[in-house]
């Protein structure tokens, strides 16, 4: 079973939209309390945008310099919230040379679809659903 979640972030008049299309796999490590505290590092809108570009780059990771410019964030900002993202658990850190890689926690993520997946959506049914809907037309777009 797949579930699918799609987080708008705007950020300084852009606006960023990621469908997430995961399978779904049960977990117990993800309760109401370690829910609400990943939620709530990502709540931020630059914690947000770090994290996605993160995702992004999947399991290769990004070094520091690179996400600070990706995210066009300064480096001692950028450190912040890495930091944070980094206690969620949301975020892992890797030593490279003189560089430091970083990666999303893509399982702990997972564990998060998952929870809420399991736990908001088991009333419903079909739970979730199986994919991601299509995203709405403005009537600019469809010609209107």
């Amino acid at each position: 079973k797949y579930v699918c979640f799609v987080i708008t972030l705007e950020l300084n008049a852009r606006t960023f939209e990621v469908s997430i299309l995961m399978h779904r796999v049960f977990s117990q490590v993800v309760d109401s309390e370690s829910a609400s505290e990943l939620l709530a590092a990502l709540a931020h809108p630059v914690r947000l945008e770090v994290f996605r570009e993160l995702m992004a780059h999947g399991a290769n990771g990004v070094s520091a310099g690179n996400l600070a410019l990706a995210v066009e964030l300064a480096p001692n900002a950028l450190s912040f919230h890495l930091n944070r993202l980094k206690q969620a658990g949301l975020v892992s850190a890797q030593r490279a040379g003189q560089q430091t890689i970083y990666r999303a926690g893509l399982n702990t993520m997972r564990e998060l679809v998952s929870y809420l997946d399991a736990t908001c959506c088991n009333e419903v049914a079909g739970g979730c659903g199986p994919q991601c809907p299509p995203k709405p037309t403005t009537p600019k777009e469809n010609g209107s």
